[in-house]
């Protein structure tokens, strides 16, 4: 999606070199190989053939694209549909995850497009399904997708967080 904006910003962790940004069209062949090669490895229930170098060109056009980057290198990728402040995509080069880095893009990606925000997320991926659950998020549907059964889930605004009384 074309901005009016670019920002950079860092966020505080145990390493202050991660940089989150605003895609910029040098990003797309090292996210197209992120995306691909993160599918592969994540998705093993389906074809590995099912997924091809340029899906990420199709499935992120319109989107925010946020980058994140650990010095020089690119190490993940959020895309959102900002108008209905829904994430479509999160993904972590592989090797990159269980560091804080997936949260801290997590979390800007959520402050970018606001809350409440929603993503859905593929039943059988179960280490993603209980990092969200970690951060707050919660169960707001389900369905069945050409890649499986998915749940939908939502992170609160901060307002139904308090009556609720669910931790973020």
């Amino acid at each position: 999606m074309a901005s009016e904006r670019t920002t950079t910003e860092t966020f505080s962790s145990h390493d202050e070199r991660l940089h989150i940004r605003e895609f910029v069209e040098t990003d797309r062949d090292t996210l197209r190989e992120i995306y691909l090669s993160s599918r592969r490895s994540t998705f093993t229930w389906l074809a590995a053939n099912l997924f091809q170098f340029d899906d990420f060109d199709r499935q992120t056009s319109g989107e925010l694209i946020l980058v994140a980057t650990l010095g020089e290198q690119t190490i993940g990728f959020s895309a959102s549909w900002v108008p209905e402040r829904f994430i479509h995509h999160l993904y972590l080069k592989n090797g990159w995850t269980g560091h804080g880095y997936g949260r801290a893009l997590l979390d800007a990606t959520v402050e970018r497009i606001g809350r409440p925000a929603r993503l859905k997320c593929l039943s059988m991926n179960r280490h993603a399904l209980k990092f969200y659950r970690r951060e707050g998020w919660i169960e707001s549907g389900r369905g069945v997708s050409g890649s499986g059964n998915y749940l939908e889930m939502t992170l609160p605004s901060p307002t139904e967080v308090s009556r609720d009384r669910v931790p973020r």
